[in-house]
């Protein structure tokens, strides 16, 4: 009996260091999805590039954006095969209805042609680095925090946030998936914005590597309403202004 339990446990033993062991040397997970930069034709004052967005995963991806920087002297011109939208440097694409959707293991492809010699930088994909990485990665930002209003005009709304840790870059707001600033400070006002209408936004830092999982939202923040003239009564007088000559009559 004691030979028995002896047993038991050196085999209980030796069970849990082979499950430690296979802890230790199994491969990460693989990344939800990679998008790789390529220029297909270049020219004196620009090129033609694309961007191929690969799920190396074992789950089916539904949707992807791929977001990147041009730097100054260079933006999109023409683009096909995804939804693509600009603020500033800061380029968006977003997968078409029919090609949004890739099995594990599948890939597409969308194009631009460029004005300029600037490739992308700072290229993100479903908010993890272009070359694979879930966002709030081990080299991307802190997330930030303590988003706030701190001011509204009839047509802008001023926000700004705790900094992020971490090797930051820039920070990028967004009002749903829509970036709609990108600064390097912990402020910003997003303007043109229509009068009494309601908005809520998100902050993210942003890296080389990465971008950071996004910020609680702030709070609906309506632009101030247009000052109200207050009614008042206004009394107008005429005013006239008489010339003439006057001639007598000599008697006779």
């Amino acid at each position: 009996m004691k030979l028995r339990s002896t047993r038991a446990a050196t085999f209980a033993v030796a069970l849990t260091a082979a499950l430690v062991a296979a802890t230790v040397v199994a491969p990460p997970a693989a990344s939800a999805a990679t998008a790789a930069f390529v220029r297909t034709s270049s020219w004196g004052s620009g090129y033609e590039a694309k961007f191929t967005v690969s799920n190396n995963t074992s789950s089916t991806i539904s949707s992807w954006n791929v977001q990147f920087d041009l730097p100054s002297g260079s933006s999109v011109g023409s683009y096909w095969d995804a939804l693509l939208s600009t603020s500033g440097q800061h380029v968006t694409a977003v997968n078409q209805s029919w090609n949004g959707t890739l099995s594990p293991g599948a890939s597409t492809s969308f194009g631009f042609i460029v004005s300029g010699n600037g490739d992308p930088a700072n290229c993100t994909v479903n908010g993890g680095a272009c070359t694979g990485g879930g966002g709030g990665g081990p080299s991307a930002p802190g997330t930030p925090g303590g988003l706030r209003v701190t001011g509204t005009t009839a047509s802008s709304v001023a926000l700004a946030w705790n900094a992020a840790g971490g090797t930051v870059t820039g920070y990028r707001v967004y009002e749903g998936s829509t970036v709609r600033a990108t600064v390097t400070g912990t402020s910003a006002t997003v303007s043109g914005l229509a009068a009494c209408s309601t908005h809520s936004y998100t902050v993210a830092a942003y890296n080389a590597t990465g971008e950071s999982a996004k910020s609680r939202r702030s709070r609906p923040a309506p632009p101030a309403a247009p000052a109200a003239v207050a009614p008042g009564r206004w009394r107008l007088r005429p005013t006239s202004i008489r010339a003439g000559v006057t001639r007598r009559r000599r008697r006779p």
